[in-house]
């Protein structure tokens, strides 16, 4: 397969992967940030596409591992009739060749393709910190914050007040928690 057609079907199914986990990337920051949401798809399309890229390489080098082989173990018809065929000197040969001009020059650009999306999803993972709006909503729960809820100093109490509705988006405090989202039937969630 040529680069160009493989770099086709790559770029291919990196989109459709993409555009079916973008409307979950949605729903998990409601509508609030594109630039997350849009990160968040990336990731998910990288990462599926790493683990079908990884399964494509180990099935490679399985081939590759078999015509290198000078005996091929092999199953008539279950496995307690195995037996071990020794491959004529010609065969192997044939098989080196087919090795090195078909299966080495595969193996090679899935290892190329691998570390650049893996590079990718690195890149967007590090990026998804800097770019996202959102507060982690478990800053409300933490212990050491709901410490500070209980002081008995009033401006400690409110500062941690103010950290709680900043987290919360100026909206109600349910708003960040599916369950209660739901049980309040998301009155005033946006």
């Amino acid at each position: 397969l040529p680069w160009s057609k493989y770099l086709l079907r790559i770029g291919t199914l990196y989109a459709t992967i993409a555009a079916l986990s973008f409307p979950f990337s949605q729903s998990g920051f409601d509508g609030r940030d594109l630039k997350a949401e849009l990160i968040t798809s990336n990731m998910v399309a990288l990462g599926v596409l790493e683990l079908l890229l990884l399964r494509l390489f180990v099935s490679w080098d399985y081939i590759g591992q078999r015509l290198l082989s000078e005996k091929v173990e092999y199953e008539q018809t279950g496995w307690y009739d195995g037996d071990v065929w020794e491959k004529p000197s010609q065969v192997v040969a044939r098989d080196r060749l087919l090795h090195s001009s078909e299966v080495a020059p595969a193996m090679q650009r899935i290892q190329s393709s691998l570390l650049a999306f893996a590079v990718a999803l690195f890149a967007s993972a590090n990026s998804f910190n800097t770019v996202s709006k959102v507060e982690d909503p478990r800053t409300t729960t933490r212990p050491s914050f709901l410490e500070q809820l209980k002081s008995p100093d009033q401006e400690t109490r409110d500062n941690a007040m103010e950290q709680a509705i900043k987290a919360a988006g100026d909206r109600p405090a349910y708003c960040l928690d599916p369950y209660y989202r739901a049980q309040a039937g998301g009155l005033g969630c946006k």
